[in-house]
């Protein structure tokens, strides 16, 4: 079991942890190969999950080629904020700014008294893309016990969110043509 997770961004260190000894061992940006250990963790891991912006983790080694060039089988899945192929790839993309950019908030004005759309804490974007990335990553493991090859699972905030209600985001497109066309526009 590999965990990843960053230290201090201010420093921009990322931490390789594995759970056996409790041990951790560093790496710097630019690291292209790893300690032999975690490289045995990756040959012989099932999956590795990964919530980074894309290109992240290609900088330190730990991208879809390099680790499955160590382990064939191995399941790679990557949740980001928009997308690898997104124009937004590269802003960061935290629960509140892929909502903002959804209009998630504005969706919720009716629920409050203020003028300016509430701020809405709750992760919605987050819920259907951990279940989006679950869901590829079970049938990325049922296709390899066929194939016996690994393969790359990915998802975003965006596109799982729009599996939650797709009909009420439908009526809310419609209503903005219906709009649009009541005014004279096409």
């Amino acid at each position: 079991l590999v965990d990843l997770a960053a230290v201090e961004r201010s420093e921009r260190l990322w931490q390789v942890m594995h759970e056996r000894q409790g041990e951790r061992e560093v790496l710097a940006p630019g690291v292209r190969r790893l300690p032999s250990r975690q490289r045995d963790l990756v040959r012989h891991a099932d999956v590795f999950i990964e919530t980074h912006q894309p290109g992240v983790l290609d900088g330190i080694g730990l991208g879809y080629d390099a680790l499955s060039e160590l382990n064939p089988r191995l399941v790679y899945t990557s949740v980001t904020g928009w997308g690898r192929e997104s124009p937004y790839r590269d802003v960061p993309g935290y629960e509140g700014a892929v909502m903002a950019k959804l209009g998630v908030f504005h969706t919720f004005r009716r629920m409050s008294p203020h003028t300016p759309p509430p701020f809405v804490n709750v992760p919605f974007a987050s819920f259907p893309a951990s279940q989006v990335a679950l869901h590829g990553t079970l049938a990325a493991l049922f296709e390899r016990e066929r194939s016996g090859a690994g393969q790359w699972v990915e998802t975003n905030l965006v596109q799982a969110f729009t599996t939650l209600d797709t009909w009420a985001f439908f009526e809310h497109f419609i209503a903005i043509v219906d709009a649009m066309n009541s005014l004279g526009g096409h």
